[in-house]
Order: structure tokens, then sequence, then C-alpha cells
């Protein structure tokens, strides 16, 4: 009787006045968790085209040191070697990345103890449109998609982003939606910097420039594809 019911009202039917109040507290608990977006197949394809179309962004700390984690067997009794470990309040990079399914749309190392804020944010914002424009002025739509860090949520942002007509797609914490910049691109750095002293910026800009040199052009297409595919596996929560 509750699937039922979910159906009827799911489809615009007629609810029975028989069905008690739990259930219909139920399924209205149920429309409200579920995303436009999967209302129908016709905008679950609209949404996935978007995320195939989107330019996603993200901003990461990297650290002057990063040290590589070693696994050692020891007997018992004896004493565990001293590895150098990082220090999670050390010194550190900001990097702001940009990234569509056809490459790398602009990079930034901001100076050091640099904090992004909304100025910033907006700057960027600004500063990805014209590089947008200049590459894949006629392929792309304006659709973002980075995550819920405060300086992507302010009112100063969204007002820019309303300004210069771009479409800021939602991203859930805890959804399927994994950012591909945290999930995909970054890992890829951090692999690359395993090991490395990064402390001068050129240092830091050379390995990222490796990092692009070395991927194929496939590389950037997946984070995307990846993106579109957990869309089509269910609603977000």
């Amino acid at each position: 009787m509750f699937v039922k019911c979910i159906l009827n009202v799911l489809q615009g039917q007629f609810v029975d006045s028989s069905t008690s109040e739990d259930s219909l507290d139920s399924v209205s608990t149920t429309i409200r968790l579920q995303p436009s977006g999967y209302t129908s197949e016709g905008n679950t394809l609209d949404r996935t085209q978007r995320a195939r179309t989107a330019v996603t962004q993200d901003e990461k700390y990297v650290f002057y040191l990063n040290p590589a984690k070693q696994r050692v067997w020891v007997r018992p009794g004896d004493l565990l070697p001293t590895f150098l470990r990082r220090d999670v309040h050390g010194e550190k990079h900001l990097w702001s990345f940009w990234v569509c399914a056809h490459g790398q749309v602009y990079r930034k190392l901001f100076p050091k103890s640099t904090t992004m804020n909304s100025e910033a944010m907006v700057n960027e914002i600004e500063e990805m449109g014209r590089r947008l424009a200049l590459i894949h002025s006629l392929r792309f739509k304006k659709v973002l998609l980075f995550d819920n860090a405060a300086p992507h949520r302010e009112q100063v942002t969204t007002d820019k982003l309303g300004q210069l007509g771009y479409v800021h797609m939602p991203h859930p914490p805890y959804s399927l939606d994994i950012s591909p910049c945290d999930y995909h691109y970054y890992l890829s750095l951090q692999d690359i910097l395993v090991g490395r002293d990064t402390r001068t910026q050129a240092v830091l800009d050379n390995h990222i420039e490796q990092l692009i040199n070395t991927r194929p052009k496939q590389f950037c297409k997946d984070g995307i594809r990846k993106l579109a595919e957990r869309w089509q596996q269910g609603p977000c929560p």
C-alpha cells in the first residue's frame, strides 16, 4: 500500500483517503528529498549533459614538504625507525584550478599566507570567464560546479555568477556528486608530489605542468564523465 501510494503521488494521481497519516508523511518526505534532476528521464539526461559541459573548480593547500608514507616490519621488542612526519600546521601553497572536459581552463598559485575569500573568488570567476571565452567560446554553456565552501556560497559570489550569466550546479554534502577536482585531478597531483620538496612556487608549478603534460587527453574528460555516471545511479541525499 505504501509503495502504491508513492507511485500515485509521483504520477499526480489521487491518494486514497484511507491511507494513514504516517504513510502520507513518509511520502511527502520522500518527495522533498527527491532532487528535480531525477523527477523524469528527460531531466536526468539534461542534468547529465550539463555535467559534460560544466567547468569545475576547487582550491587546495599544497604543503612545502610531502614525505612518503612507509610501512616497516619490526620484531617484538625492537624500536621503530624514525620517520619525517608532515606538520599539519606547516607552511603551504594555496592553489586554485578550473578544469573542464576538454582540459585545464585556468590555474593560479596564490602568494604566501593568502586565504581564499569572496573577493578572491569573484576575481577568479572573472578571470576564468575570460580564459574560457578565448578557448571554448561556442562549445560551453555557462555551467559551474564547485563545493559548498564559504567563499562559494557568499552573496557577493552568487551575485557575480548571476551577473555573468553562470548557472551554479548544486553540490549537496555527502551526495553522489563527488567533485572531480577532489577525487580525480588533485589525487593525481598528490601522487606526483610524494617525496618532493615544493618550497618555491616555481617548483610546484613545474610539477603541475608535468601532471598536465603526462596525462592523456582523455584524463580530464574521464573526470567529468564519472560525475555524470554518478548522477545516473540515483538521487543525491
